[in-house]
């Protein structure tokens, strides 16, 4: 693997973030590095040493700080109905747009277009093709 240099703005904004998002959740060390999938270690060296460590890592890092959104898009026209913090918000948000089966009534959005769930990152797979 490659190390990256302590001097670089890419490790010192990583290392920033990584120390306010621990802060910020109240995480320990070991918990951070629980969710991030990496050495105890490797956290304490970025963290607490600035010391350099692998690409690998700054990349897993980086990726557990990120939090997902799901989007829910009509799948012939490509319009945004719904953003949700999780899938199964965007699930019960179709679900309530689903026929009453007590009193038949129909949701507002009448909409005959089938919809579909995407994380924000897999969105460019849709847009794409």
């Amino acid at each position: 693997m490659t190390e990256v240099k302590s001097e670089s703005s890419v490790f010192d904004a990583l290392s920033n973030k990584v120390s306010s998002y621990m802060a910020g959740k109240h995480l320990s060390v070991t918990g951070f590095s629980r969710k991030a999938g990496v050495d105890r270690g490797v956290v304490f060296r970025l963290v607490r040493d600035r010391k350099p460590i692998t690409t690998n890592s700054m990349l897993r890092m980086g990726a557990s700080l990120e939090t997902p959104t799901y989007i829910v898009i009509g799948y012939n026209t490509g319009k945004v109905y719904f953003v949700g913090a999780q899938h199964s918000d965007c699930s019960r948000w179709i679900n309530n747009l689903a026929p009453d089966s007590k009193t038949k009534r129909l949701a507002p959005l009448r909409s005959t277009e089938p919809l579909e769930i995407f994380k924000e990152s897999h969105l460019h797979k849709f847009i794409l093709g």
